[in-house]
This record gives C-alpha cells, sequence and structure tokens, in this order.
C-alpha cells in the first residue's frame, strides 16, 4: 500500500495550488527529498507545475535521451503521471487557505501534506501528530514510531539525499 501525500506552495497572492503524490509521501521519503532538492520558490514551482506524482524523486527531468517514461523509469527522477503515462494534467485549482489544504487529505485519502512557504517546507500528518511541523521534527516524529533498525536505515537515506547532485533549474 503507499504512503499517499500532497505537495503544495503558497502563491503570491496569497492562495495555495498542489498536487497529489502515491508513494513514498513520509517525511523521510517526500520529506527529505523535498527539503534538500525542493527547497526554493522556484524548484516548488517547477515541481507543482508538472502537476500529479507517482514518485516522487531528486530531479525532474531526465539527464539522458534514453527512454524515461511510467514503465523505463531513469533512477533519480520524478516519474509524473501526465509527462510519463500521458494523463491530464492534474494540478489543484487555487485555494484560498490552509484548512481547505488540509480537508483535501480526506478527499486523497492522503497521510501527509507538504506545503512550501515563507522560503521553505512544512507538513501536517494525520497518522499520529498532528499540525505544521518543520520536515526534520516530523523525520523525529516519524522514527521515533520505527524499530531501531530501521532508523538507521532511514539516517543512512536521508544524509545520501543531501550528497546527491542537485538538478540545476
Amino acid at each position: 500500500m503507499s504512503t499517499r501525500s500532497l505537495i503544495a506552495r503558497r502563491q503570491q497572492n496569497g492562495n495555495y495550488i498542489y498536487v497529489y503524490s502515491h508513494s513514498d509521501g513520509n517525511s523521510a521519503h517526500n520529506g527529505a527529498i523535498l527539503k534538500h532538492h525542493y527547497g526554493t520558490e522556484e524548484r516548488a514551482k517547477e515541481l507543482i507545475q508538472q502537476g500529479a506524482i507517482s514518485s516522487l524523486d531528486v530531479r525532474i527531468h531526465p539527464t539522458s535521451h534514453r527512454r524515461h517514461d511510467f514503465c523505463h523509469r531513469e533512477d533519480g527522477v520524478t516519474t509524473f503521471y501526465h509527462r510519463d503515462r500521458g494523463e491530464p494534467k492534474d494540478v489543484s485549482d487555487p485555494v484560498m487557505d490552509t484548512q481547505c489544504l488540509l480537508d483535501a487529505m480526506n478527499r486523497f485519502d492522503a497521510e501527509y501534506f507538504y506545503l512550501f512557504e515563507r522560503g521553505g517546507w512544512v507538513v501536517a500528518s494525520d497518522d499520529y501528530w498532528y499540525g505544521w511541523k518543520s520536515i526534520d521534527e516530523a523525520i523525529r516524529l516519524d522514527l521515533a514510531g520505527y524499530e531501531p533498525d530501521r532508523i538507521d536505515v532511514a539516517i543512512v537515506w536521508i544524509e545520501a539525499l543531501k550528497e546527491m547532485p542537485k538538478e540545476r533549474s
């Protein structure tokens, strides 16, 4: 079963726009990737403009001329339903407040909601903690529920994400 999430950003006019992300929505995966690879307004905007996400990764665009689609994925490249499977581009209509964003979690059965505003990412979860948290705080809360050997694996993953090359805008 997938851990669904929503990824949003606050626009200059104060409205919010978001997309659905199907897989690995937990803070140790999507949260860490968003923080370390989509941590600017430009990167967050470019990501969300692509539409609904099957699997978030550290780059938006393939780096090679090899085939990249839903069935033939390049390592490290985000897989989008529109670009990589030919589905309609599914970006939300702008919404006015964060309560509308949290309501959308229920419609999509999402466990995590990531929001880029004021120059950084925050996350809300309906799992076992509530309210907006920093990505780092969310990771700590999520890891508290893991078994000790899983914590080590998650910490290694997060450190590896920090070292991966950034995609040029």
